[in-house]
């Protein structure tokens, strides 16, 4: 990311006016176009000038992604979403925030201002830049990124800004967009390794050899494992080749034997599935997960 620092000065933040926030924040990001041509810079000029009474963003984004930042949010609430009306009650967050009588900014952490105007204000660069944003929130609270934790202007006023920083025929896509990008920033695609599977081969002990997080069962090719009723305690008992794929904190594999018939899973002790070839040959196979974490046992 390409971002300036450069706050606010005027203390045209905070609850009340200047000071630091009261309460944690439970929304990620409310994101918002200027709907006007100019820079990030400009938007934070104004935003600064004396007196002012708002609004303000804790940061402001140009066409080319580059960030502004203005305000801290970790520290302070930015002027950005206190305009509530007939809010989108449909919002779990936004809902527990009118409930509240909470002032609305206080309850957001990012408000984001993207520089752009009309029906599609966000441009590409924008649009990472925002994600990028979203995703450092995420890292920062401990909060997940979901629709309910990133939100539009519009969903607290659909009177005013009923198009903030879109139309309902491609908001919430606009919004998913962030999301999953926002998602894939914070968990992404695990690096595959090349691994030979020999008689006796665990895959607690495949994963422990490459440095990989035991995650997901996923088999490929119409194979998969088919999901038993869980223990009361511990994870999901997984076994046999079923037509189905299954979804497991274990390692994600993918077959690449010829003979995948020759396979067959069993559980052992809730916890770790062992792969034992049913013939003597060696099977080939390639084992994926986040490289740096040791496997659950």
């Amino acid at each position: 990311m390409n971002l300036v620092t450069a706050l606010l000065t005027n203390g045209a933040y905070g609850y009340p006016k200047g000071a630091a926030r009261r309460r944690k924040a439970t929304i990620l990001a409310c994101l918002h176009q200027t709907a006007n041509t100019a820079t990030a810079m400009q938007e934070r000029n104004y935003a600064n000038r004396a007196h002012s009474t708002g609004p303000s963003a804790t940061a402001y984004i140009d066409r080319d992604g580059s960030i502004v930042r203005a305000i801290p949010p970790g520290k302070y609430a930015a002027w950005s979403q206190g305009d509530v009306d007939h809010p989108d009650l449909t919002i779990p967050t936004v809902k527990a925030a009118v409930a509240s009588g909470v002032n609305m900014n206080e309850w957001v952490y990012e408000s984001l201002e993207v520089c752009g105007r009309g029906a599609e204000p966000f441009s590409t660069q924008q649009f990472e830049a925002v994600a990028q944003l979203v995703a450092a929130a995420s890292k920062a609270t401990g909060i997940k990124v979901n629709r309910s934790t990133v939100i539009a202007h519009r969903d607290v006023n659909t009177v005013n800004r009923p198009s903030d920083p879109w139309p309902a025929a491609t908001r919430e896509a606009r919004l998913k967009r962030v999301i999953d990008r926002a998602n894939a920033i914070l968990e992404p695609p695990p690096a595959i390794v090349d691994h030979v599977v020999v008689r006796g081969d665990s895959l607690s002990a495949i994963a422990t050899a490459h440095g990989l997080t035991l995650r997901y069962v996923v088999a490929r090719d119409r194979m998969s494992l088919r999901q038993h009723p869980a223990p009361a305690t511990g994870p999901p008992v997984w076994t046999d080749l079923d037509a189905r794929t299954g979804r497991s904190p274990v390692v994600i594999l993918r077959m690449s034997t010829k003979d995948r018939s020759s396979m067959k899973w069993k559980s052992r002790q809730f916890s770790v599935i062992s792969v034992r070839p049913v013939t003597s040959a060696a099977a080939a196979m390639s084992v994926s997960g986040a490289s740096g974490a040791s496997s659950w046992s």
